[in-house]
């Protein structure tokens, strides 16, 4: 995709349609005039990690093409405990178990 049509598109697309920006964050951007995927590629990054986060100026880079966000190939096993009450009464032996 050309960088032409890539900033249509861009154009096209609210700011609150980017993983990762909720509907607060959403709504202070709007505040900024910041209203579109266009808009938000094309402000400064380094303005955006100073006014909210590290996460928010990556997400700038991003758009402007420089992979800052590594994405997992294989998500790790999650290590959980699991407590479930699924017996009516009390169990108290194994056999009953």
């Amino acid at each position: 995709m050309t960088p032409y049509h890539q900033d249509a598109c861009f154009g096209k697309i609210e700011v609150g349609e980017i993983w990762g920006i909720g509907r607060k964050l959403a709504s202070k951007l709007t505040a900024m005039d910041v209203l579109t995927v266009l808009d938000l590629k094309r402000s400064s990054p380094v303005f955006m990690r100073n006014s909210y986060s590290v996460n928010m100026e990556k997400i700038v880079r991003e758009l402007n093409g420089v992979s800052c966000i590594d994405l997992e190939e294989v998500a790790p096993p999650k290590k959980e405990i699991v407590c479930s009450r699924s017996f009516g009464i009390k169990v108290t032996d194994l056999v009953s178990l």
